[in-house]
């Protein structure tokens, strides 16, 4: 006599890796949806890279609202880069699957630029707040220290 609770009878699978259905669409536009996805997420890296290259190197915009805008950037760099390369490789390959690992990966990168750019929103709306509040004390309250702290 068996129990509902044997191991050694039971069947057990494992999930290794998820098929990712993506759009719906024909395979002679997945090479223009590749393309389109292609260069959207060129002119986000480009865009953020210049952003943060003009911050760094102008002197006149090492302010606390360009720090921050800098920081954005950088966080911004990194939260599209998490999901769109693999995206945009499922347009070109044929094999449309990702590992459990990677997807995990995905998943806690994603949500991790996300909790870092509401903080940072919220450091920005901090500044934006003082900046407006006590106009005269802006560069007292916010000092460089301060900036890096927040």
């Amino acid at each position: 006599v068996s129990s509902m609770g044997d191991r050694g009878t039971s069947n057990h699978s494992e999930v290794t890796d998820f098929i990712l259905v993506g759009f719906r669409v024909g395979p002679e536009l997945h090479i223009l949806l590749f393309l389109l996805f292609l260069l959207v997420y060129a002119m986000i890296l480009l865009g953020n890279i210049g952003m943060m290259t003009i911050i760094m190197t102008d002197p006149r915009l090492n302010t606390p609202m360009y720090f921050f805008l800098g920081n954005l950037s950088f966080i911004d760099l990194f939260y599209s880069s998490v999901i769109a390369p693999k995206a945009i490789s499922n347009f070109w390959t044929e094999s449309k699957s990702i590992s459990f690992a990677g997807c995990v990966a995905q998943i806690f990168l994603f949500a991790l630029f996300i909790v870092a750019e509401g903080f940072l929103l919220a450091a920005m709306a901090y500044d934006r707040f003082i900046a407006i509040c006590n106009p005269l004390l802006y560069s007292v309250h916010m000092s460089t220290r301060l900036c890096a702290q927040l």
